[in-house]
């Protein structure tokens, strides 16, 4: 229920809940973190699990919740 999304340069990783059906707007914004990878893309594994591609060590990287 969440869009992820990261800053190229920062490497600061966040996340909006998703809009309920007649809202315009997003109700809270999440800020997962800064990292040293600059996020170019994202994906979500078969079993939910959720990765981010790192373009400075091209790597690909595992989110895991706290």
């Amino acid at each position: 229920g969440k869009y992820v999304f990261g800053d190229f340069v920062s490497g600061r990783l966040l996340a909006v809940d998703l809009p309920v059906k007649g809202q315009n707007s997003p109700k809270q914004l999440y800020d997962l973190g800064r990292f040293a990878l600059s996020p170019v893309s994202f994906a979500r594994g078969r079993d939910g699990e959720f990765f981010v591609v790192g373009f400075q060590k091209g790597r690909i990287y595992r989110l895991r919740g706290r």
